[in-house]
């Protein structure tokens, strides 16, 4: 798998969660849900596990989004207020699937695709919460 690289050029929203995501605009043309070091957690231990875990998924053939590193630059962080807890440099990014929740239910699989996809996220999320 090729790695996909890209900048943040234009911040959108963000996300009031534990990993305060910001959603970005990159260079590519392309719109992505961005995990970068934030000032309260400088280590880079999740950006890692994120990159790591959502390519095992890829390899399985999980229905996850391409995944890029993103160069987040400190020109767009001092614009943008939203987001100032993050630290310049390489981060996380997926790219953002319109019309997806977290929040909505799972539906049960009902075709050999979803069977199949519904298999593989299981292995990817058991590999990462292993330890």
């Amino acid at each position: 798998m090729k790695q996909h690289t890209c900048t943040a050029t234009t911040y959108i929203k963000s996300f009031p969660t534990f990993s305060r995501p910001v959603v970005v605009l990159c260079d590519d043309g392309r719109t992505y849900v961005v995990k970068g070091l934030q000032h309260s957690q400088p280590m880079a231990h999740g950006l890692t596990t994120e990159q790591v875990i959502g390519r095992l998924g890829q390899a399985l053939g999980a229905p996850v989004p391409l995944l890029a590193l993103v160069m987040v630059p400190q020109a767009l962080i001092d614009l943008e207020p939203q987001m100032a807890h993050l630290n310049p440099g390489i981060a996380h990014g997926s790219l953002l699937v319109a019309n997806v929740s977290e929040r909505a239910g799972i539906e049960p699989p009902t075709t050999a695709q979803d069977r199949a996809w519904y298999a593989s996220l299981a292995v990817m999320y058991g590999l990462g919460t292993c330890g």
